[in-house]
């Protein structure tokens, strides 16, 4: 039984929720133990304070108004005069019921150190003048001429010295300290159980608060249980405006593209089985149809140049596949050194004008303003070769391809325009995607792969740079690269790629 229940409470201690009423339990108490502590000690202060005043008021309450002095000898005259000869002196107490208190004892010295009177129950000795502390009270107060007040292992002593007509009457009133610490020890238990009840009500009530704070993450715990790579289409929905529910928003906005991401991952696996699986079935019907029977040379000539051109095809899918995943997986491999863009998109544009005049096609390169960017020049090179023979691709004859170059204080601007097709609005949001082709540009080019502009927005990725394309439907595309100076850091400016549809800015 005790190692269950110290197994149960080993259980509990890793929990949050328990250790957040630790925590809450200590705090509450530090803060209870220093205003205890302060509580105390301001009351004991203060009623010692009190305590000595309260002596100090009865002695001079007995002196001013109980005490009278009876000389005896003298007829029973009143005497006020200590240094009139008298053969007995007497205290008579005006109203003794105001002096008589158990726990106080009253006495009055004389000029000549004796005792002059006291209470009439006198049988305590303790309460003697013979106690040291008595007379060092006393003597103290003789020698300062003002109330005094002493403690001894047992008793409080307040002594003050009075004037009666030239003579010197020293009061002394004494009181037990347990009387007086009775009360400051009343205190103390009632604020150490009081003290103990409130951490036991904070703790109880820090368990609750924890367990209602932390229920929506129980909740959220439960829900992600049910999200699966099979079932993504699960959110959290946590309609709370705060931080929990900033959290659940951020983890929904996570699902969110972790399907998107696995949707794209679904269309890519079947884009590039259905790519790769068209030249493997071409190429399984060549082989077949030149083995099903003896052929002539010429025919196996053909047949073979038609594998030869397939194995072309996949070749190329491959390489594509293989350096989108390097460039995504490790940008680090890029080999960066400075590139005059200027010298580079002069030379690109002269190289596609050759192959664009066939078609009448005009390639416009003359607004390239000076610029050089860090970066890699191969990958520079076959972003803008995609996007020139893009642009040229599916331009019809007679056509216009213009670029442009800007310098930014930040890096370069660069522009390629083309009077082609254009692309629909519906499709811009996916023409970076692997594999993606309209039906246009299928039936405009139908040798395509649809993994340029996926290869160009990665380089352009690599570089921290951002692409962005506008078109509008049978006018013509524009495709904008901004590249930062340095392409190992990002630029201040760019914030992502984007593609726009027509008339957006």
């Amino acid at each position: 039984m005790f190692l269950r229940v110290v197994s149960v409470i080993k259980r509990q201690s890793q929990l949050t929720r328990f250790k957040l009423t630790l925590w809450y339990t200590g705090l509450t108490a530090v803060v209870l133990a220093a205003f205890v502590g302060s509580v105390f000690a301001a009351y004991s202060y203060y009623h010692d304070n009190s305590s000595r005043e309260n002596l100090v008021s009865t002695l001079q309450d007995a002196f001013e108004n109980q005490l009278q002095i009876t000389d005896e000898s003298c007829a029973g005259r009143t005497r006020l005069n200590f240094n009139v000869p008298c053969h007995t002196v007497r205290l008579h107490w005006k109203n003794s019921t105001v002096l008589n208190q158990s726990d106080v004892s009253i006495r009055f010295i004389g000029p000549e150190g004796k005792i002059v009177t006291d209470k009439a129950d006198s049988t305590s000795k303790a309460n003697s003048l013979n106690d040291s502390a008595s007379k060092n009270a006393v003597n103290m107060a003789k020698a300062n001429g003002k109330p005094v007040a002493v403690d001894s292992a047992k008793y409080r002593i307040v002594s003050i010295p009075f004037n009666v007509q030239g003579s010197e009457v020293v009061g002394l009133i004494s009181q037990p300290l347990d009387h007086i610490q009775a009360q400051v020890d009343a205190l103390r238990y009632i604020l150490i159980y009081a003290s103990l009840a409130i951490l036991l009500c904070s703790a109880a009530g820090g368990w609750l608060l924890a367990g209602r704070a932390l229920k929506p993450i129980d909740d959220i715990t439960q829900r992600a249980q049910h999200i699966t790579a099979q079932d993504l289409s699960q959110r959290l929905n946590l309609d709370q405006d705060d931080e929990l529910g900033r959290m659940a928003a951020t983890f929904d906005d996570m699902i969110a593209r972790l399907e998107e991401a696995f949707e794209r991952h679904k269309r890519f696996t079947s884009d590039a089985s259905h790519e790769l699986r068209t030249p493997l079935t071409v190429m399984q019907a060549d082989i077949s149809l030149a083995l099903a029977r003896p052929r002539s040379a010429e025919e196996y000539r053909q047949a073979l140049v038609s594998l030869e051109e397939e194995v072309a095809r996949l070749s190329t899918i491959v390489n594509d596949l293989l350096m989108l995943t390097r460039v995504d997986v490790d940008p680090a491999q890029l080999q960066y050194q400075p590139i005059a863009l200027h010298e580079l998109l002069g030379g690109l544009c002269r190289r596609v004008q050759a192959v664009a005049a066939d078609r009448c096609i005009t390639v416009d390169a003359e607004r390239l303003q000076p610029a050089t960017v860090l970066g890699d020049p191969t990958r520079l090179r076959q972003l803008f070769t995609n996007l020139l023979d893009n642009a040229v691709t599916y331009t019809p004859d007679g056509g216009r391809v213009t670029v442009t170059l800007e310098r930014t204080r930040d890096g370069a601007r660069i522009q390629v325009s083309d009077t082609g097709i254009g692309i629909s609005p519906e499709h811009l949001p996916h023409i970076f995607e692997r594999f993606f082709r309209t039906a246009e540009a299928r039936e405009q080019n139908s040798h395509g792969t649809g993994l340029g502009l996926a290869i160009s927005r990665s380089i352009v990725q690599a570089h921290h740079g951002e692409i962005t394309v506008g078109s509008v439907p049978h006018e013509g595309t524009t495709f904008t690269v901004v590249l930062p100076a340095n392409g190992r850091k990002p630029a201040r400016h760019i914030h992502g790629l984007r593609a726009l549809a027509p008339g957006v800015a």
